[in-house]
């Protein structure tokens, strides 16, 4: 499977990378706006988000159109026939997506 790890370089992101590189081709992303764009040119079967706010938990350190981004060329996938599963490493917001941020309240929606 190819698997895209999108905020790679951060702690759980590198860790998710290492293990999937066991048994996957794993391409390590950073979360840019362009991320759909890469993902559809590179093939990727499988997505895995795990870029977030870090220890800090501040919400403006998201970039919020890359998620976006991304989970729009899911879900123009999905509609095409094409599924591509998008794994987010979160919890926030799962029990109000409603009183979250737009680009977090989009993919709660996925």
């Amino acid at each position: 499977m190819n698997l895209a790890v999108i905020g790679a370089a951060g702690g759980v992101g590198c860790r998710v990378a290492a293990q999937a590189a066991a048994g996957h081709q794993v391409r390590a992303l950073a979360p840019t706006t362009e991320q759909a764009d890469m993902l559809a040119l590179h093939g990727a079967d499988a997505v895995v988000w795990a870029a977030g706010a870090g220890a800090g938990g501040h919400l403006q350190a998201i970039d919020g159109d890359a998620l976006i981004a991304v989970t729009d060329e899911l879900v123009r996938r999905r509609l095409s026939g094409s599924p591509g599963p998008l794994v987010v490493v979160s919890s926030m917001g799962v029990d109000r997506p409603e009183q979250m941020p737009p680009f977090l309240a989009a993919m709660l929606r996925v």
